[in-house]
């Protein structure tokens, strides 16, 4: 099987552990994929700060940790939300390709429980079903997009 992509945390001082100056050198690498909502950050380069803002990825997690809602409730309803943007065939599709990327980021704190995790895990189950190529089914539920919308925490 294919090495599957690490999660990784995109905190710029992260960033720069692994030789990477900041989030715009780290998203310019194709084999980066941010899936986060969107947002901006500060880029200081040469004496010069910049607002650098980036568009939400479709594998954001909608789900926000706020109030009484706890971490382990916001992953639980990513898992779900998941579930049921992959019953779509084309959505599918173009979750399997995250499989070729060499990291997924966040800005989640490292090693601490992430979406990022449930969506390495859904690859994995994908490419073991599909014995480790892509191609047809095995995104679990069959769930469709017509489906009630996610109700955030």
């Amino acid at each position: 099987m294919t090495a599957l992509p690490i999660g990784v945390c995109v905190r710029v001082s992260e960033l720069r552990k692994r030789g990477i100056s900041d989030l715009r050198a780290y998203m310019a690498d194709a084999d980066n994929e941010l899936v986060c909502r969107r947002g901006r950050v500060f880029i200081t380069t040469a004496g010069r700060t910049e607002v650098f803002a980036y568009p939400a990825s479709e594998w954001a997690n909608p789900a926000v940790v706020v109030g009484s809602c706890t971490l382990e409730e916001a992953l639980r309803k990513y898992r779900v939300h998941l579930d049921a943007m992959l019953g779509d065939p084309a959505r599918l599709e173009r979750f399997k390709l995250l499989a070729s990327k060499r990291t997924l980021g966040c800005y989640c704190q490292p090693g601490a429980p992430c979406h990022r995790d449930l969506i390495i895990a859904k690859l994995r189950a994908i490419t073991t079903v599909n014995g480790g190529g892509g191609g047809g089914g095995g995104a679990g539920d069959e769930s469709d997009t017509t489906s009630e919308p996610l109700k955030l925490c």
